[in-house]
């Protein structure tokens, strides 16, 4: 899943202006300088989390890397040792086919025949030896058993004795050839074992598949996130609009009741006027010349205790 970057009421004062001294003061460097990584994470929460998200997936990957990585190594280190094993083997080889030339030598130095009692003797005691050997499988039967007992009570000859120190000297090599080929058998198993488990689990395809599982985690909870953003800035908006709506409300209320006052003003002024003109009237009526009229009419201001000037007002309200 993919999630766009956000781009929706950026710069607008969706979450106002809280704690920004503060977080500024978090977010600057030892040399005062600010941070701006740190402010973007600190006022933008979504990119915190798609960059927590990536860190996520990308250490899962990582991880599995490494362990990879690491079989790798543990696999090489495996077929390392088989090599120094079967190089030990050679060398173990190599002693015995000495051995046995030295062997070869000593029977010619003494002067003894191939077919000779003491050279059967030699045989039957190199077998009960091999018998004692890692891994040869070889056994003596009864008979045998009793004539080796009966040799070695009579003694060895100085020639047996020498060629048996020397068959001991080989039988240790190859109890050491036995030891490294069984060592060589588990190091395959193990290489053999490590690659199936490989196959079975994959773990580079199922992080792969876990960095996907965070990702999409991640871009959902993004999605959350921007609704309710939107959803905080929809609100904070219908909410000015009211407090506008409020307002202007009260400005026509005062508006119509400063209206309502200067109707019942101009009312008054015209009823004011009406007086006046009666009683103008009626000094004309009485014959009641002009100049006494005036003075009638300034007596009767004065009398209700108003100014010419309002008088002039009340004219110009009647022309509105």
């Amino acid at each position: 899943m993919q999630v766009r970057n956000r781009s929706i009421y950026v710069g607008d004062d969706i979450r106002g202006n809280r704690n920004i001294n503060d977080s500024i003061k978090a977010g600057k460097k030892r040399d005062g300088s600010v941070n701006g990584a740190s402010l973007t994470e600190k006022f933008d929460p979504i990119s915190a989390r798609k960059k927590q998200a990536r860190k996520q997936a990308m250490k899962i990957i990582g991880d599995a890397f490494d362990g990879d990585k690491k079989m790798d190594t543990d696999l090489d280190a495996h077929r390392q040792r088989i090599r120094e094993l079967k190089s030990e083997v050679s060398e173990y080889k190599e002693d015995i086919k000495g051995i046995r030339e030295s062997r070869e030598l000593l029977r010619n130095e003494y002067g003894v025949a191939g077919d000779s009692e003491e050279e059967r003797e030699l045989r039957l005691l190199e077998k009960e030896a091999d018998s004692r050997t890692k891994g040869s499988g070889v056994t003596l039967t009864a008979d045998e058993m009793n004539e080796v007992g009966a040799i070695r009570a009579r003694g060895l000859t100085e020639y047996q004795s020498r060629s048996m120190e020397l068959k001991e000297t080989e039988r240790s090599y190859a109890d050491r050839i036995y030891d490294a080929e069984t060592d060589i058998k588990t190091e395959n198993t193990i290489i053999s074992r490590s690659k199936i488990e490989r196959l079975k689990s994959n773990p580079m395809l199922d992080a792969r598949e876990q960095a996907d599982e965070v990702m999409d985690a991640a871009g959902k909870e993004i999605l959350g996130m921007l609704y309710a953003e939107g959803k905080e800035h929809i609100d904070e908006e219908l909410a000015k609009k009211e407090e506008e709506a409020k307002a202007q409300k009260e400005k026509k209320e005062e508006l119509e009741e400063k209206i309502e006052k200067a109707k019942e003003k101009r009312e008054e002024q015209e009823e004011f006027t009406e007086d006046i003109l009666e009683a103008v009237a009626e000094n004309e009526t009485v014959n009641t010349d002009i100049s006494d009229a005036q003075e009638q009419v300034k007596d009767m201001m004065n009398k209700l205790k108003l100014l010419e000037e309002d008088v002039k007002g009340a004219a110009v309200d009647k022309e509105i």
